[in-house]
């Protein structure tokens, strides 16, 4: 394989151009012909009966495939198939390999190639192929295919070996050349279009270049050769009749003494209109063989062109390339992200984990500094008071990109979730073992996560930790038709300090007030609840694994395990009542949260239709009401609140610009998906520019990024939303129909194993692919 720097688009400077090995491309293009050869025989052969029909016998293509299936058997269709696909094996391979060849020959001494230089190429690759091999294949192929009928005996020549040794032995072994001129003729005057065709289509119609990295897809490779290989035949076609003619006259039957003698003769005792006899199946069989040859053979070089770009550190694609370290040194990365929380580092370490973005240049900018993560040993008594629930699918994204290890011993499982209600006496309990699991997920602090991302993140040599840095202004593509479709000029970052940074992704992870979304105009909708979630570290009187929630008519309260046995407060109420509850004494603080959660009305519920199964049946485990522990104490920090609100963005994506976590979307944290969502869409976006790189498309582009990355997740972050904001509507009448039937429906899930496996594997790991 041979790597070049040349300069394929305006602007690019220094791009890596990768092309694969003559030896590949011959093995591509062999691998090709096979797959045309056994597709497209029956039309061949319908082409040389055509051009060998003197007295007008077939009416046309159709009529000549009808007439030889219908009189001579369906396999004589195929006659010929055996030299036809020795031939085609060969001749691609050689007409690939030379072609590829002659290309390295002619390139100058920045790698370029002008258009003459390919249709050089291609002339060359198309008189190779004709002396080599074309030539006496095809005399052979024709002296079968004209033979008529499927008997042996009554066949002059059984097979292309006999055919071959017939003629040498009879003809002399030049007249397996007969032909050869115009076969030359021919091949040269296809392949220097073909060539040059493929190539033209593939930049006009695709923006593909050779090699640039980008991979076609089969559907693509097979327009372009498609249309490239229907100017040949149209051109040369007398060159093709001239050619069959003399490679089928044969002792007894016409003679022509040479190349212009079989022209002129034809042209005279036919018509000029003969010269073009067989096109109608040529350029039915040609252009499709060629679609189906290019189809096979882009994507066999394009694997081993990826291969060779992932060895060297090259990304797929003219508009991403992976940076050198020079370049990411005078400001220009391919993917900058702002906010290096959670989700923000959770990206980069995706990026930097998967093999095909690894070599990637990521920025990851804050304005804090990284966070250390401290040893167990060091850790303090008591959690911190932000915390987040991890759900096993959270977990598996931090287990891939090695994060999970340092942190699992920091991480306090549960294994069951009760949730009841006081207005009502329903409840509902969910067990990790009903569906097959040892926990439902882990309750760890934030702080925590983001530490053990940022240690993960100090050893990857493809992510600059730009921490802390500030700033002051961006530049973003204009949202414009032309910057739908490749992105436009990179983005523009001015940091305060006067460095600046190019990005050819810029990605906002920057929470509720993201500063990236501004600068995008990327509205949101939403509401305030009214509401603020009062949170607090808790000592009870047993450690617990279960999430307890209640609501109360305030409010939710929620009490989670955390490490060292403690429990997380997280108690949603009017913002008045959150104000006195920051002020309690911690005795008295903790008297109310054990009163919120065991306190009248309803309490223990005693719900009628699980009172009617347990007089028949003995509850299972999972259906029992199970007492929360006694809140005995205050630990750690002071509680503190934050307020509770609603926004969820109207895109996600711009040119150049995508939002995760926080600055897409936040929601109520009575369900504690909030972080798991922000997991979610960077799992879809990393998955989105691993996908770009892999087939050539550029990850700044705004319509990769709406049908990779924005409209899946959009469409399961909006059905979370919508859940999380209707069961909070739900949940706040205390009286009525409303309450009642609410409490009848906790009942009924509770007595459904099926409903409620149903919907703990939803809690636990999202939605299905299929409903996304």
């Amino acid at each position: 394989m041979s790597v070049t720097t040349t300069t394929s688009k305006p602007g690019d400077q220094n791009v890596k151009i990768v092309t694969v090995s003559p030896t590949v491309k011959a093995v591509a293009g062999s691998l090709g012909g096979v797959v045309e050869a056994c597709m497209l025989q029956p039309i061949d052969v319908a082409k040389t009966r055509l051009q060998l029909d003197h007295s007008g016998q077939y009416k046309g293509m159709v009529h000549c495939i009808r007439t030889i299936a219908a009189q001579e058997g369906v396999p004589s269709l195929w006659k010929g198939l055996t030299p036809f696909l020795g031939q085609l094996t060969l001749k691609y391979a050689l007409r690939m390999g030379s072609n590829a060849f002659f290309l390295e020959l002619m390139r100058d001494q920045d790698g370029k190639l002008t258009q003459g230089a390919r249709l050089m190429a291609g002339l060359g690759a198309g008189v190779s192929e004709a002396l080599l091999i074309v030539t006496p294949f095809e005399v052979v192929k024709t002296r079968l295919q004209q033979q008529k009928g499927t008997d042996k005996a009554l066949l002059k020549y059984r097979g292309p070996i006999h055919t071959a040794m017939t003629i040498a032995r009879e003809e002399g072994v030049m007249k397996l050349w007969s032909g050869a001129t115009a076969t030359t003729i021919r091949q040269g005057s296809n392949q220097m279009s073909l060539f040059w065709g493929k190539a033209l289509c593939d930049g006009i119609f695709f923006d593909k270049h050779e090699g640039d990295g980008k991979v076609l897809s089969p559907a693509q490779s097979a327009a372009s050769g498609f249309v490239a290989a229907c100017i040949g035949p149209t051109l040369n076609n007398p060159f093709d009749v001239v050619k069959t003619r003399m490679q089928a006259a044969s002792k007894g039957g016409p003679q022509y003494s040479g190349f212009f003698d079989c022209l002129v003769t034809i042209a005279k005792t036919e018509g000029i209109a003969a010269l073009w006899k067989g096109l109608i199946p040529r350029l039915a069989r040609t252009p499709p063989g060629q679609a189906i040859v290019w189809s096979v053979s882009d994507q066999i070089t394009g694997y081993f062109e990826r291969q060779r770009r992932a060895a060297e550190g090259v990304s797929a694609m003219w508009g991403l390339r992976s940076l050198s370290t020079a370049a990411a040194a005078q400001g220009v990365v391919d993917v900058a992200i702002v906010g290096g929380g959670m989700t923000g580092a959770a990206l980069a370490a995706c990026l930097a984990a998967n093999p095909l973005t690894k070599h990637l240049s990521v920025a990851l900018l804050d304005k804090q500094p990284p966070v250390r993560m401290p040893a167990i040993t060091d850790l303090p008594p008591h959690a911190d008071l932000r915390v987040s629930t991890l759900t096993p699918a959270s977990v598996a994204l931090l287990r891939s990109v090695g994060a999970w290890r340092t942190l699992a011993p920091a991480a306090a499982p549960f294994c069951d979730m009760q949730v009841w209600d006081s207005g009502g006496e329903g409840f509902v309990r969910y067990d990790a073992a009903s569906v097959g699991a040892y926990v439902m997920g882990y309750v760890v602090e934030n702080r925590l996560t983001v530490a053990a991302l940022h240690q993960r993140l100090s050893s990857s040599s493809s992510v600059q930790m730009m921490m802390p840095a500030s700033i002051a202004s961006a530049h973003l593509p204009p949202y414009t038709p032309v910057a739908q479709l490749d992105g436009g000029p990179l983005v523009q970052l001015q940091l305060e300090g006067g460095v600046s940074l190019q990005a050819r992704l810029l990605v906002g992870a920057d929470g509720r007030s993201s500063r990236v979304r501004q600068w995008a105009q990327i509205r949101t909708v939403g509401r305030d609840y009214g509401q603020r979630g009062v949170v607090a570290t808790l000592a009870t009187s047993w450690p617990n694994q279960t999430a307890f929630q209640r609501f109360l008519p305030t409010g939710p309260v929620a009490l989670l395990p955390v490490r060292g046995g403690f429990s997380s407060l997280v108690w949603s109420c009017p913002p008045e009542m959150a104000a006195r509850l920051e002020a309690l004494p911690r005795h008295e603080l903790a008297a109310a949260v054990t009163e919120a959660l065991t306190g009248p009305p309803h309490y223990p519920p005693k719900p009628p239709l699980g009172s009617l199964l347990s007089g028949i049946l003995a509850p299972a485990r999972g259906t029992r009401f199970v007492e929360p522990p006694q809140v005995v104490d205050v630990v750690g920090d002071d509680p503190k609140s934050f307020p509770l609100t609603l926004a969820h963005a109207g895109r996600y994506v711009r040119p150049r610009v995508a939002l995760i976590g926080d600055a897409a979307h936040g929601i109520h944290p009575l369900a504690g998906q909030g972080v798991n969502l922000g997991f979610g869409d960077v799992r879809a976006l990393a998955a989105a520019i691993a996908n770009a790189v892999e087939t050539g498309q550029d990850i700044g582009s705004p319509a990769m990024l709406e049908r990779e990355y924005e409209a899946p997740q959009k469409r399961v972050n909006s059905a979370m939303i919508a859940a999380m904001d209707g069961l909070k509507d739900i949940f706040q009448p205390q009286s009525g129909p409303v309450a009642g039937l609410r409490s009848l429906g906790l009942d009924l899930i509770n007595s459904s194993p099926v409903a409620k496996r149903a919907i703990l594997r939803i809690a636990m790991h999202g939605l299905a692919p299929d409903e996304r």
